[in-house]
Parts: C-alpha cells; sequence; structure tokens
C-alpha cells in the first residue's frame, strides 16, 4: 500500500497511541521513543505481552457484541415503543434516556478511571446490569404490562444508565492496548451491520416483541466478553483528577463540546425519526434494515480505508463532517420514496464515522494519558446534552408535522455546527499564528 498507513492513520492516531502495531509497544507522548511495554504515561498495565494479546482479540469481540445490541436497539427500539402505544412525547421521553444518562455515566466512569484505574471489571458490571435490566422488561412483556410508562421507563433508565459509559471504557482499553484503533473499533461497525441487518430480515413485525430479551443475551455476552479485558490499572492515579478539572478552562476545548452538542442535536433526528420515516413512505422491515446496512457498511469503509497519502487536519475534518451530515439530513427530508433512501444512506460514513473519529483524535489532543477519560466523558455528555434536547423536539414534531419538517430542521442545526467549527476550531489555529507574527 502506497503511502504507508494511509491519510486516516496519520489523522486519526496521536502521538501519546502506538506508532507501531507489533504487540506490546508503546511510544512516549512527548519524545517518541518507544517504551517498556504496555505502559502509557504513568499508567502500568497488569497484564503481559502475551495477555495484551489476547485482550485485543477479546476487545474485538467486546465492540462485536455490544454495538450488535445498539444495531437492534437504535432502529427497532423506537417501532417497539411505537406497538406498544408510546408515541409523541411519552416515545421522546422514553428514547431521550439513552443520551441523557450519556450526560451523567461517561464523565463519572471517565474520572473513576483515571483516579482508580477501573477497567474490565467495572465494564463487566455495567454491562451485566443493563442485560439484567432488559430481562425485566422482557419479563414484564410476558406478564402484559409492557404498556405501562412507569415500568418501560425504569428498565431503559437502568439500561441506558449502565450501557451509557462501555463503549467509551472499551475505546480506552484499546487505546491502551496499542495498535491500530480504527481495525480494532470496525468490529462495533461489523456488530452492527449483521445484527440490524439479520434482524430486519428474519424477524417479521410480529417477533419484535423479543427485542427486550435479544438485547439482554447480547448484552450478557458482552460481559462475558469482557471478562477477558484487563481488569484494572496502578500508577500514578491520584494526580488526575486535577488536571482533569482544568478542561473546563480550555476555550478551545469548550468550544468543541458546544460544537459536539449542536451537531449531536441534529444527528438524533435520525436516531428516533429515521426508521419511523422510512416506515411512513412505505418501508418495509427488511427495507429499514437493508437501509441501516447501507450506511454502516459505508462506515466500515472509511474506518478501514487507507491509502491516500494526504495529512488533513483535524479541524478542516471536523467541519466537512458536519457539513456532510448537514447534507445528509437536507436529502432525507426530501425523500419522495424510501428506494431513494439507499443513496443517501453512505453519508452515514461521514455524518457519523468521520465525526467520530476526528472528534476522538481532538479530545485526544487536548488530553494527556492519564486524563483521557474525563475528557472523553466530557465530550460524552456534550453529546448527549444535544441528543437529549433534540430528541425531546423530534418526537412531537415529527408527530405533528411529519418526517420533512424534522429533517430540514436538522439541517438548520447541522449547518450552525459546521459553521462554528469553521469559526472557532479551524479559523481559530491560523489567527493565533498571524497574532504571534
Amino acid at each position: 500500500m502506497a503511502g504507508g498507513r494511509g491519510w486516516l492513520a496519520r489523522v486519526f492516531q496521536p502521538r501519546w497511541m502506538a506508532l507501531d502495531d507489533r504487540p506490546g509497544v508503546e511510544h512516549h507522548a512527548r519524545t517518541n521513543r518507544v517504551q517498556t511495554p504496555m505502559q502509557i504515561g504513568p499508567i502500568q498495565l497488569h497484564d503481559g505481552a502475551r495477555a495484551a494479546s489476547r485482550s485485543r482479540g477479546a476487545i474485538g469481540t467486546f465492540y462485536l457484541l455490544s454495538f450488535g445490541a445498539l444495531g437492534i436497539y437504535a432502529p427497532y427500539f423506537p417501532l417497539w415503543l411505537e406497538a406498544h402505544g408510546f408515541t409523541g412525547v411519552a416515545m421522546s421521553a422514553i428514547a431521550a434516556l439513552s443520551p441523557a444518562m450519556s450526560f451523567i455515566g461517561p464523565p463519572l466512569a471517565g474520572t473513576w478511571s483515571d483516579t482508580r484505574g477501573a477497567r474490565g471489571n467495572l465494564l463487566t458490571l455495567l454491562c451485566a446490569i443493563a442485560a439484567v435490566a432488559m430481562l425485566a422488561l422482557s419479563a414484564a412483556e410476558a406478564a402484559g404490562l409492557s404498556q405501562r410508562f412507569v415500568i418501560v421507563f425504569a428498565a431503559v433508565l437502568f439500561y441506558a444508565a449502565c450501557r451509557s459509559p462501555v463503549i467509551m471504557l472499551a475505546d480506552r482499553i484499546a487505546l491502551e492496548r496499542g495498535g491500530h484503533y480504527g481495525r480494532r473499533r470496525v468490529w462495533g461497525s461489523i456488530g452492527f451491520l449483521l445484527a440490524a441487518a439479520a434482524f430486519g430480515r428474519w424477524s417479521p413485525a410480529e417477533s419484535w416483541r423479543w427485542i427486550p430479551l435479544v438485547l439482554a443475551s447480547m448484552m450478557g455476552a458482552a460481559a462475558l466478553a469482557s471478562l477477558r479485558l484487563p481488569r484494572t490499572t496502578t500508577g500514578a492515579l491520584a494526580a488526575a483528577l486535577p488536571a482533569a478539572a482544568k478542561l473546563h478552562t480550555q476555550r478551545r476545548f469548550v468550544a468543541f463540546l458546544i460544537c459536539s452538542a449542536l451537531f449531536s442535536a441534529s444527528h438524533s433526528s435520525m436516531d428516533l425519526c429515521a426508521s419511523l420515516f422510512f416506515r411512513d413512505l412505505g418501508a418495509t422491515g427488511v427495507e429499514i434494515g437493508l437501509l441501516w446496512t447501507t450506511g454502516v457498511i459505508a462506515e466500515i469503509l472509511l474506518m478501514t480505508s487507507a491509502g491516500g497519502a494526504l495529512a488533513v487536519r483535524s479541524e478542516t475534518l471536523l467541519v466537512l463532517a458536519y457539513a456532510g451530515g448537514a447534507l445528509r439530513w437536507f436529502l432525507t427530508s426530501q425523500l419522495p420514496a424510501p428506494g431513494w433512501a439507499f443513496f443517501i444512506q453512505p453519508l452515514h460514513a461521514v455524518s457519523f464515522a468521520l465525526v467520530w473519529l476526528t472528534s476522538l483524535e481532538h479530545v485526544r489532543r487536548t488530553s494527556s494519558p492519564d486524563t483521557f477519560g474525563t475528557a472523553q466523558g466530557l465530550f460524552m455528555a456534550a453529546n448527549a446534552t444535544g441528543s437529549v434536547l433534540g430528541m425531546l423536539v423530534w418526537g412531537p414534531l415529527y408527530a405533528a408535522r411529519g418526517g420533512p419538517s424534522v429533517f430540514l430542521w436538522a439541517t438548520a442545526l447541522g449547518s450552525l455546527a459546521a459553521l462554528l467549527a469553521f469559526v472557532w476550531l479551524f479559523r481559530a489555529p491560523a489567527a493565533s499564528a498571524a497574532a504571534a507574527r
């Protein structure tokens, strides 16, 4: 492959991540010197090189299962809610629990990870509780209680609270293991794709009542897979909290969080309303699954792509990705029939994968290895804030005005995020350099 790792690896792999794919090799954040195996900054992992190699396979399995659960929850759980009588404000209130808990869970788990060294032990506990919550909802379904708002709300609350930090913790473990993050993270996209496509293809609408039980099974399997991951870390952990507390004073980081929240609000329109809109346009359950699959295939191709020689600034990519998301929402608002969505869904690679990878790069560059968990938690909390506010609007707006209105307003929010990112993030470094001269 000409040009080595390609432009994605050059853009998205920060200096404190491993620059060498050999097992157990890490590099120092500032000097770029090869350190002893499995050391990142002040943190020493308990496992040796052989355990590190095993954990790389385990993290891929965990991504596959946990994102497989998301591949069922995201496209089909809104339909489960509607089938059980939850529409409008009731649907929005329940659906908003997932991003709402992401406002609380990731910052707490990230800070705990920084200061206490929690890794796989916390991951296993969270997955197990999430599985029990969905198992309880399945039992309520069997008992004929699944149309009671309080019961469904409580079950989804526990599920969302415990699931919200698991990907963040898995990402941190994957980064600390070294190697190519994107190629490991892509197993999550594959899991999402397979689950969304298979459930839509082989599960008729009357079988959607089994969704809570399927989610419980997949999160339980993810808990088992997490047992093979590093349990804890040791090292200079106590100093992480004072350093992490200073993150909110960095103006460019705060500007990044605001842009992330705005774009997340626009993206939540797809999370909540896309399946409903496709269905209202005449799509079957199979077609809805294939539409989501089309987007995830594009996501996989972007995450694993390599071959370009041009390294692009992450700020540039962030502006372009936000603009690409706004274009996706606008084109979706103009759909005359569900078949046309197959030409639009590949923009998911831009509106999700490119936004996520670029944002994670910005978080890594802003933070240090011992405060990365807290910074990542704040980033996810900003996303959650936008998603919650968006979902509380999109549900009632869809019920009152339909899909085109929802996605036109989402276009406006995505465009605003792109504009602010251009002014605050893209132009700011150039302005600072000019002032220095």
